[in-house]
């Protein structure tokens, strides 16, 4: 009980995952927007406009960010809200 409340529920953990969330909700929100499809790799992008209707296409999205590691949705949450300059050479996917 000590080790599960001094570590799962300690303020450390619960900051990032607190960020977390926020960075997998907005990617998702992203994606799944209008012109969303235009901002995934180009093999997710051609999954996503020949799927069958609306539901399956937010399938493909929700697909793709859950399979995103922890770097790559970083690197992606950076890429679509940071005011740092990013590289338009460097390849989304």
């Amino acid at each position: 009980q000590y080790t599960f409340l001094s570590t799962i529920y300690s303020a450390r953990v619960k900051v990032a995952e607190f960020k977390g969330f926020d960075v997998v909700e907005k990617i998702f929100e992203a994606l799944a927007g209008d012109k969303g499809d235009v901002l995934m790799p180009e093999d997710v992008r051609e999954l996503h406009d020949s799927a069958s209707d609306r539901c399956a296409q937010m399938r493909i999205v929700c697909d793709f960010v859950a399979g995103m590691t922890d770097r790559y949705a970083l690197e992606f949450y950076g890429r679509l809200y940071s005011d740092v300059g990013q590289s338009i050479f460097k390849p989304v996917g």
